[in-house]
């Protein structure tokens, strides 16, 4: 049977999921550094508080926060994360309902039309991620080869990839999110 892989889905998919988890890292990096350059400079202002040397350091420290604090509300990395994420997610769901014939791509008519139309208004409504979007996996074919061969299964087929892989996929992650979430809870009622 047919499979689909995370490269069956436009480039658009690719480039968007790409900087949507770049993203994520650097807004995870510079809040990690923000927030452990606040902790040591607090305990070198309580350690050290009227040496000459400590009141540098503590200088140099804040600067550095400020610095990391400039960089977060300047380069908005949480924006290109939650838009990359939106972008992604937005892509395959419309890939998705394409390969299934659900509505609004159930005629034969203009289907890939309509499909790629719906794709550039995705892409237009988050416009601020089209400079960090990868131009060379945008190249990618809009609508792979997997994703008309799935289209040209019977419904029978198509149902079951679906379930299989859209469904299950979904509820298999979810469900880790969950006991990953439901591990790391730091209080327990």
């Amino acid at each position: 049977m047919i499979g689909i892989k995370e490269t069956s889905f436009p480039g658009l998919y690719q480039s968007a999921n790409d900087a949507s988890l770049l993203a994520q890292k650097k807004y995870y990096i510079s809040l990690c550094c923000y927030l452990g350059l606040l902790v040591v400079a607090a305990a070198i202002s309580f350690f050290v508080p009227t040496k000459a040397l400590g009141a540098l350091i503590s200088a140099f420290l804040f600067l550095a926060t400020l610095g990391i604090l400039i960089y977060l509300k300047t380069s908005r990395p949480d924006d290109i994360w939650y838009n990359g994420r939106a972008v992604a997610e937005s892509t395959k769901t419309l890939s998705w309902k394409w390969m299934m014939r659900a509505d609004p791509f159930h005629e034969e008519n203009n289907v890939d039309g309509l499909f790629l139309s719906d794709l550039k208004k995705v892409l237009e409504q988050n416009r601020s991620l089209s400079s960090v979007l990868s131009s060379t996996v945008g190249i990618n074919e809009l609508i792979s080869i997997d994703m008309r061969e799935v289209r040209h299964l019977s419904f029978e087929k198509r149902k079951n990839l679906y379930k299989s892989q859209r469904i299950d996929d979904q509820a298999n992650c979810y469900a880790k999110k969950a006991s990953f979430n439901k591990k790391s809870k730091v209080y327990k009622t």
